[in-house]
């Protein structure tokens, strides 16, 4: 999937419509890593629960999702936030 999907344009191309952090609270999580998790949803007909526990049970969707970083122990975004 690096080879064939454009992540960087993809991300730029979200980038003015993706929430800004503002004042407290928590931050919102990078427009890469959403995009991955995004895209692994449609590919295995995840529900935003079933994704969050696929990224805790697979090793290779935890590297895919956060591919080209060195924080693989980064928890996956809850299911029920808002971004």
């Amino acid at each position: 999937m690096e080879t064939i999907i454009p992540w960087q344009e993809l991300s730029e191309a979200i980038e003015p419509f993706y929430p800004k952090p503002e004042g407290a609270g928590r931050r919102p999580v990078g427009i890469e890593r959403m995009l991955r998790i995004h895209f692994i949803q449609h590919w295995f007909n995840l529900s935003d629960p079933a994704a969050e526990e696929a990224l805790y049970d697979s090793r290779a969707l935890r590297q895919f999702e956060l591919m080209g970083r060195s924080r693989y122990r980064m928890r996956p975004p809850f299911a029920n936030s808002a971004t």
